[in-house]
């Protein structure tokens, strides 16, 4: 930043009623301080430009090490999820195969007194038909005899 030497010399004669020569001393220090400032500024400039290189590299850094964060929580969440699904469907399965077990053994069960029902029943029906052909035929002597 390069200084107005007769613009800075017109102000300090308004502000102060002073007048000072370009080739006045104080001149060269306000160069050298012109100076000395515009070489504190670049080092600035530098500093600020490695430090936003600097936080940007630091942000790359946490990004990916929020990402391998998140892969590896989601990951692990993942497998216990499927590890419950297949412990779950398991516990499902077997609590089905109890409850077919059941339903078979009773409708076995079930077909076993039927048959058992069905065999009286024809025991049943052959003596009603031994004793109806038994009445019958008594009957029948019974009409032949008057």
């Amino acid at each position: 930043m390069t200084i107005d030497v007769e613009k800075l010399l017109q102000e300090v004669a308004a502000k102060h009623g002073l007048v000072i020569l370009p080739d006045d001393p104080i001149i060269a220090a306000v160069t050298l301080n012109d100076i000395i400032l515009d070489a504190h500024t670049a080092r600035i400039a530098e500093a600020q430009k490695s430090l936003e290189e600097h936080m940007a590299t630091v942000t790359r850094m946490q990004v990916e090490r929020s990402r391998e964060i998140a892969r590896t929580v989601i990951g692990d969440a993942l497998e216990i999820a499927k590890k419950e699904i297949n412990d779950e469907a398991l516990k499902a399965s077997e609590v089905f195969s109890i409850a077919v077990e059941t339903k078979i053994t009773a409708l076995e069960t079930s077909l076993q007194n039927s048959a058992v029902y069905q065999g009286q029943l024809k025991k049943v029906l052959i003596l009603l038909s031994g004793a109806l052909l038994t009445a019958a035929i008594s009957i029948f002597v019974l009409v032949l005899a008057l």
